[in-house]
């Protein structure tokens, strides 16, 4: 038998952008036994909270490209990478940084990470391989349709 799908980690967030503008383009998927928040086909965050070995990086994961993580650093300064990624030298994922459930400013943090999410702040985000490969796949398609139309019409 089938589990049913765990609940969303920090029920205040999706409460907090229910009602936005943006909440109609948000996406909620079950992602590492989290859940990861989608604005369109952007990655933005991921809501993580588990228990064992690796609960110190419960928090919210945000993903900040590298070239924005000075100015990000700076507006939240408990952000900090995430450390099962960095064990044993491990740098695989240098875009991924962590609001830590346990620091004292964490709601505080969130709620100002989420007026931030509200602006689409571009310094917040990344759209993921897969989802690039996709739109690549449909442009050629597309391409491919308008060449045999333009060939049919001859």
């Amino acid at each position: 038998m089938k589990k049913p799908p765990k609940k969303p980690a920090y029920d205040f967030v999706l409460e907090e952008l229910q009602g936005s503008r943006i909440w109609s383009r948000i996406t909620l998927k079950p992602m590492f036994g989290s859940h990861a928040l989608y604005i369109d086909s952007r990655i933005m965050i991921i809501l993580r909270q588990k228990a064992g070995e690796t609960a110190g990086d419960n928090g919210i994961w945000v993903v900040v490209p590298i070239e924005t993580q000075p100015g990000i650093r700076d507006d939240f300064p408990t952000l900090r990478p995430i450390a099962m990624f960095r064990k044993e030298g491990n740098t695989a994922m240098p875009t991924w940084l962590n609001l830590p459930e346990n620091s004292a400013s964490f709601e505080g943090d969130v709620f100002r990470l989420l007026e931030l999410l509200k602006k689409a702040d571009l310094r917040i985000g990344k759209i993921p391989e897969s989802a690039k490969k996709r739109a690549r796949g449909k442009k050629a398609v597309k391409k491919i349709a308008r060449i045999s139309t333009a060939a049919k019409k001859k």
